[in-house]
């Protein structure tokens, strides 16, 4: 019995590094992607040496809709 193709996918912190890569890899394969993360605003985290760290989980989902999939937070 072969298994059918997921078509939507959870991701969570995809506001950047790894997560943010699955979730786009994910939406280049037209996929929908449901993405969670803590930076929803803009320069509301901090790394470890103070400096802002950059992305938001909807900036993620924008990209997911570009690629051609469904991006959503």
């Amino acid at each position: 019995m072969q298994q059918e193709e997921a078509k939507v996918a959870i991701v969570t912190g995809a506001s950047r590094g790894a997560g943010r890569g699955i979730a786009l890899a994910l939406g280049k394969k037209g996929m929908t992607v449901y993405v969670t993360g803590r930076s929803i605003k803009t320069g509301s985290v901090l790394g470890w040496d103070g400096s802002v760290l950059p992305g938001t989980v909807y900036e993620t989902a924008e990209q997911i809709n570009q690629a051609g999939g469904i991006g959503s937070q």
